[in-house]
């Protein structure tokens, strides 16, 4: 064991989750980490990249944006599902001209895929959900939706919770990653009834608590987010003269608040991430000059398929004795 001013872990790895109003820089401020010399995954579901242009022209050159956008048939295929598979485990491949995940089975030679294998990515990483808002709206139409998407039916409290369920492992597995992760999400007010308010009441007087919290799949569930994260900050554009403030101190109105950031609320530009970071983690990206990362590389349909190839080999002879199981003619090992 180390004493704790010798540690080389402690601020190893980011884990935030950050949210505000529309148009308050948290997109911009998650890719600022590419100013560090990070190789930044953009997971863009919400079409929020162009604010990359704002930042400095070398940081563009390790920013690697993957589209995930809806796509004219998102059942199943969509950004939000190759996500969820990625982080289960497996290796995913996403073609990005139509912005749908393929089962390696579909594979066609003459494309090529953005190959996604979360598994191998480390330190020098950042991914980036953008947004959490928008995942959860194409999982709900993933896992709910799967008729005509202009009939949509009330959703029911076992819908929500599959959902739920579904949302919730994302999350724990995203902070088993090698990487660094920052989600970014819309805030959205929920307001609590009283349990014995009078529905005659006018509404306000019904009203128990007003709440500021990340946009997610229920009011409960968003209530549970902010304790899955090392950091939990909230943006907020306070016009031309403040600007952008970032706040560390939650309340009682809304979740907030940092490991490395006394409880405050900070500007734009003073709130930089390596101050949560280790000096060798930042030293070390330094010289990352471009995108260099083995999670997520482009590979062509060809390459796949003959990459599986060599991994089926025959089986073994069958024994006609019968004191051998008969087994298929090919096996994936």
């Amino acid at each position: 064991m180390a004493r704790m001013d010798e540690s080389k872990d402690a601020g190893n790895l980011i884990r935030a989750l950050i949210y505000g109003p529309p148009k308050s820089r948290k997109t911009w401020w998650a890719l600022r980490m590419a100013e560090l010399g990070f190789n930044v995954i953009l997971a863009d579901l919400d079409d929020g990249a162009g604010i990359a242009q704002v930042l400095d022209p070398s940081a563009l050159k390790r920013i690697f944006r993957i589209d995930m956008r809806p796509n004219v048939d998102s059942y199943g295929t969509s950004g939000a599902a190759a996500l969820s598979y990625a982080m289960g485990g497996q290796v995913v491949y996403f073609d990005e001209a139509e912005r749908k995940y393929v089962p390696v089975q579909r594979i066609e030679p003459e494309r090529d895929y953005v190959r996604i294998d979360l598994a191998k990515s480390t330190s020098r990483d950042v991914l980036v959900i953008d947004t959490w808002t928008a995942f959860v709206q194409q999982l709900t139409a993933n896992t709910v939706m799967t008729k005509s998407p202009i009939a949509i039916e009330k959703l029911e409290w076992d819908e929500y919770q599959k959902v739920r369920l579904i949302l919730d492992h994302f999350l724990v597995n995203a902070m088993k990653l090698n990487c660094h992760s920052i989600f970014v999400a819309h805030s959205e007010t929920y307001a609590k009834k009283r349990p014995d308010a009078d529905p005659k009441e006018k509404l306000h007087l019904q009203i128990e608590s007003v709440r500021l919290q990340p946009s997610s799949i229920t009011r409960a569930h968003a209530e549970t987010m902010a304790a899955k994260f090392n950091e939990v900050l909230y943006f907020e554009n306070h016009g031309s003269t403040l600007g952008v403030r970032i706040s560390t101190k939650g309340t009682g109105d809304f979740d907030a608040g940092s490991r490395y950031f006394a409880p405050g609320e900070y500007k734009f530009d003073d709130f930089t991430a390596d101050k949560m970071l280790t000096k060798e983690i930042v030293a070390e990206v330094r010289q990352n000059e471009e995108f260099s990362s083995a999670a997520i590389t482009v590979v062509n349909g060809a390459e796949i398929i003959a990459e599986r190839s060599s991994k089926v080999s025959p089986a073994p002879a069958i024994d006609v004795t019968g004191k051998q199981p008969i087994t298929s003619a090919f096996r994936k090992k």
